[in-house]
């Protein structure tokens, strides 16, 4: 499974390059919590990909895309507002950040 994170806006809306994280190279036990809980995430915003609302009163507000790619499945891409994150993808996001740092050791 291939999963791509990606940040937009912001101040001056400075870009990063996307976290990606290709559980293909993980151990399996690293692996199987991130692609259960990136198969939820697919599953419940397939039909509503866009969560939360910007909101004006935050200047410079990050967005995010969410990129699943599920083998021979089609891609989900899932595109929310900080700090209107629901509970299930921050939980995924954080999980994806320690994934990729612990790959970048």
């Amino acid at each position: 499974m291939r999963l791509v994170l990606t940040r937009h806006g912001g101040l001056a809306a400075i870009t990063r390059p996307p976290l990606v994280v290709e559980t293909d190279d993980l151990s399996r036990a690293e692996a199987e919590p991130i692609e259960a809980l990136a198969r939820t995430v697919a599953a419940r915003y397939r039909d509503e990909p866009h969560v939360g609302a910007e909101n004006s009163n935050i200047r410079d507000q990050f967005g995010y895309s969410l990129a699943i790619g599920q083998g021979d499945e089609s891609e989900v891409t899932v595109t929310f507002q900080h700090p209107s994150v629901p509970k299930d993808i921050k939980e995924l996001v954080a999980t994806l950040r320690v994934a990729s740092a612990a790959g970048q050791e």
